[in-house]
């Protein structure tokens, strides 16, 4: 019987996935082989964000058994999420002023930002458009006017 704070599971989606990343698939689009980008620190960014999406797996799953989103009481998928984030956070931010410093001429903010908000933006815009929307849809429309969950007090004394 598989238990759901198994460790094996995550390492056995890693193994079927592997072979995944060979496939013309996820290669990188409109995007030349060019020296300058590290592989394996382009693939260690892939693997945290996985490590990132089994948290949530995990953590999602706790939220439907017990009805609040809290850490899963588990020593691996508990810090999972967290280390996840915090490396892949610090290996862009590596690339990124690599990338400033390697620069030929000065930098350019105002068009630097403005390019990352049209890479970062429209995903952003669709993640958040389909969160509304599919809150939206979980609802009838007689619910929408009443007292919406996310805005009514707990009942803290049934905590005690």
């Amino acid at each position: 019987m598989i238990g759901l704070y198994d460790i094996w599971p995550a390492f056995v989606v890693v193994a079927l996935l592997w072979p995944l990343t060979g496939m013309p698939l996820f290669q990188r689009v409109g995007f030349e082989s060019n020296s300058s980008r590290v592989r394996a620190i382009d693939g260690m960014r892939g693997y945290l964000a996985l490590a990132i999406v089994l948290h949530h797996a995990v953590k999602y799953h706790e939220m439907l058994a017990t009805g609040a989103w809290k850490h899963p009481p588990s020593a691996f998928y508990g810090p999972l999420g967290q280390v996840g984030v915090s490396l892949f956070f610090i290996i862009s931010a590596y690339l990124f002023w690599g990338k400033l410093l390697s620069a030929k001429s000065s930098v350019d903010f105002p068009t630097l930002f403005l390019k990352r908000a049209f890479r970062i933006g429209p995903l952003y815009v669709l993640a958040v458009g389909t969160a509304m929307a599919l809150e939206v849809a979980r609802h009838s429309p007689s619910r929408l006017c009443g007292p919406s969950p996310w805005t009514t007090p707990p009942n803290i004394g049934s905590l005690y």
